[in-house]
């Protein structure tokens, strides 16, 4: 998914509606395309809740726990250990620096370590 919302670097109306069905095709939470906007598109002004699929209100303690997660599952160490091929290991290095980049802001915002 993030692949064909990153291919020509602009979001449109039939576009988002092909991505939003895609995420609901494999049962993905209704913030799942708007996360991978924002780690892919960072032009989209990515809100780094959404990028770590977490609201405002969450506490500490769940926004941890969903960037550990996300960094997990987005790893190009893993990745490539998977064998998954090389433009994805690209493209899972940025969502990785974007995860880190918005749990760095939420991070400072809220005075974690």
């Amino acid at each position: 998914m993030a692949a064909v919302a990153a291919a020509d670097h602009s979001i449109h109306a039939a576009k988002r509606r092909f991505l939003d069905d895609v995420a609901r095709r494999f049962g993905l939470g209704p913030d799942a395309v708007a996360r991978v906007l924002g780690t892919v598109m960072p032009e989209t002004g990515p809100d780094p809740y959404k990028v770590l699929g977490v609201s405002p209100d969450a506490s500490d303690a769940d926004i941890k726990s969903a960037y550990r997660n996300l960094v997990r599952e987005n790893h190009p160490d893993r990745l490539m250990a998977e064998g998954v091929p090389e433009d994805m290991i690209e493209l899972a290095t940025k969502e990785t620096q974007a995860i880190n980049a918005a749990y760095d802001q939420i991070a400072r915002e809220r005075g974690l370590k």
